[in-house]
């Protein structure tokens, strides 16, 4: 297949007369829009970045300007349903900015005034001019237009208000402006039709108030009006399947399969039906095909890397408060049960919560409709799109978790050089005891308050990194999946399940008794847990030796109290023990300082 065979790419071109003129590869689902402009007269969709929405404006913005001439080979062309034309105003929020009131009403009007003068309408200029303040400003453009029917088409509505969700003043600043500016645009008599997309849905911002604007971002008929679908993939994207394939050396089949695990499982539909690959992913690998040059397809995070996502997300993690509880233990599982009003509502700054945003920017997607465990309503469950964000979010996670551990100087490498030792020689008495020392030193308070088994597993994992080049979390086998395994020094592999009591489990353990009720009801079924599903058992620890051990928290206490060491051959015995608690009152300075009399 030669390269003129294949059209280039648009990568980041959101511009449709660029496309067009370019003759760039684009899926074909102008079918739909003829659908979508007579049945709604204002539309609300929400998607991620990267999605699509700036494209989808500018081919309406064509459309409406300049009917269907420029639309000729495409579904729309003879469909479309308008037989006049009409002036488009048309403008990104991306490139309004402002942290106070006076700077974003001044960026607003700016972009205001400038989408205006590219309808046509250049008399906007004398009007600003004219106007004394933003509010008399929108008022007098109202006035001055409202012969004309307008179609306006709105893209990113709700950047400044995301951009600020760390800064109440900022947030409200922004808050403020918009909800003027919205509820000017609500006012409007003259609008054929209105268009706004973003990420977020903000309740105090009156985009949403009364029936005016319709969301439509959950309405399963338009789940793939964004987006690549299977099929589409399949299809439009052959030839470029076919080329990469060949320069990869596997087959198409295997090749369908890694860029499913990769791109593929976006979804946004209340059914939960329709499953998307991000287009901007798709485009990303196959780039070096349309080239034609030597380097070869890569598998890389291109949705995370290219909407600074990775930033944003760390950026927002480390501005609230992050429960190390559930929150932090259901995306580490990529288990997450959200209800129907927490996905889709609106919400305000007060009422933002941690995984409605993940879920609204596109860092988990609906895997399922379901109904919630406990109160029984409906409900959905989410989890990672793909490998793209997975992988990624999971290293932003564990960043979050190592800047939490609070630095202590040298006495945090003489603690690991004891603890790793330990390990080595199957001190698990003192293994545990060197753990426990450095949780009493490392973790802040606020982090420990609700820290859940995931967070231990995290944490654990990567003091052992540091001693060790093998170590693993959640390694699976076709059983189940362990949690931590290290291969020591000595080469022998320490294969580690923790178990946390929760606070309202928690029990005195000083008492004699103690020792029995932890074995029996978490040492021992945890030591079976390890052997009836095989953990260690694959293939990269294939001829070394495997010994068990079971870590028992106390999610109270914030500390290990028991351990049991295991060989999985049945006959070599097992040692366990009760861990005392570190003795914080020795780590205290007890030399009084010295005080200067006042002379």
């Amino acid at each position: 297949m030669s390269k003129q065979s294949l059209q280039n790419l648009p990568i980041g071109v959101s511009n449709w007369p660029t496309i067009r003129r370019q003759n760039m590869f684009l899926i074909d689902k102008t079918d739909r829009l003829n659908v979508l402009v007579t049945e709604q007269i204002k539309i609300f969709i929400s998607r991620p970045r990267r999605m699509g929405k700036s494209l989808l404006h500018s081919m309406l913005a064509d459309l409406f300007a300049h009917g269907d001439r420029n639309f000729e080979g495409f579904a729309i062309y003879g469909h479309w349903p308008e037989q006049r034309t009409y002036p488009v105003i048309k403008f990104s929020f991306m490139d309004v900015e402002g942290k106070d009131v006076a700077t974003y009403e001044n960026q607003l009007r700016i972009s205001l005034k400038m989408a205006y003068v590219a309808a046509g309408f250049t008399q906007i200029i004398d009007l600003e001019k004219e106007a004394r303040s933003f509010d008399e400003f929108l008022k007098m453009v109202a006035v001055s237009f409202q012969d004309h029917d307008l179609v306006f088409l709105i893209d990113e509505w709700d950047q400044g208000l995301s951009a600020n969700l760390n800064n109440e003043e900022a947030y409200n600043a922004v808050l403020g402006v918009l909800s003027k500016f919205n509820k000017w645009l609500r006012g409007l008599p003259n609008v054929r039709f209105l268009l706004v997309t973003g990420i977020m849905r903000y309740k105090e911002a009156s985009l949403f108030t009364g029936q005016d604007t319709q969301d439509i971002s959950m309405e399963p008929r338009w789940a793939s009006l964004l987006g690549v679908t299977q099929e589409e993939l399949e299809t439009c994207y052959a030839p470029y399947i076919t080329k990469a394939a060949q320069r990869l050396d596997v087959s198409e089949a295997k090749l369908l399969e890694q860029l499913k695990a990769y791109y593929d499982g976006f979804c946004f539909d209340s059914e939960a039906k329709v499953h998307l690959y991000c287009p901007y992913a798709l485009n990303k690998f196959f780039v070096p095909i349309v080239n034609d040059s030597q380097q070869l397809p890569q598998f890389e995070s291109y949705w995370m890397k290219a909407a600074s996502a990775s930033d944003a997300l760390k950026n927002y993690l480390r501005s609230i408060r992050f429960d190390f509880g559930a929150e932090y233990q259901q995306l580490q599982d990529n288990n997450v049960i959200l209800s129907k009003n927490d996905l889709t509502g609106s919400v305000c700054w007060s009422q933002v919560k941690l995984l409605p945003v993940m879920a609204q920017s596109g860092y988990l997607t609906i895997k399922e409709a379901t109904t919630d465990p406990l109160t029984g309503d409906a409900a959905f469950r989410l989890g990672y799109p793909n490998l793209d964000v997975s992988k990624e979010f999971i290293k932003v996670l564990n960043e979050l978790v190592q800047e939490r551990i609070k630095a202590q100087g040298d006495g945090a490498s003489e603690l690991k050089s004891k603890l790793a030792q330990a390990l080595d020689y199957n001190q698990f008495d003192q293994a545990c005891k060197h753990l426990n020392e450095l949780l009493a030193d490392r973790i802040l308070y606020d982090v420990f308050s609700n820290a859940s088994e995931a967070f231990y597993r995290t944490v654990f994992s990567m003091w052992f990194q540091e001693l060790y080049k093998d170590v693993r979390q959640e390694t699976h086998n076709y059983r189940g999946r362990s949690d931590i395994e290290l291969t020591t020094h000595q080469g022998q592999v320490i294969v580690i399940e923790l178990k946390l009591i929760p606070k309202n489990g928690h029990r005195d353990y000083t008492l004699a008794e103690t020792s029995e009720w932890l074995i029996q009801n978490l040492l021992l079924p945890a030591n079976l847990q390890i052997c009836n599903n095989g953990y260690g058992v694959n293939y990269h620890n294939e001829g070394k030796a495997v010994l068990g051990v079971v870590i028992v928290l106390d999610a109270k206490e914030h500390r290990i109290v028991a351990w049991r060491e295991f060989n999985p051959d049945p006959t070599i015995g097992v040692r366990d023990g009760i861990v005392p608690p570190v003795n914080l009152k020795n780590k205290l300075v007890t030399k009084k300082p010295t005080i200067k009399k006042r002379p």
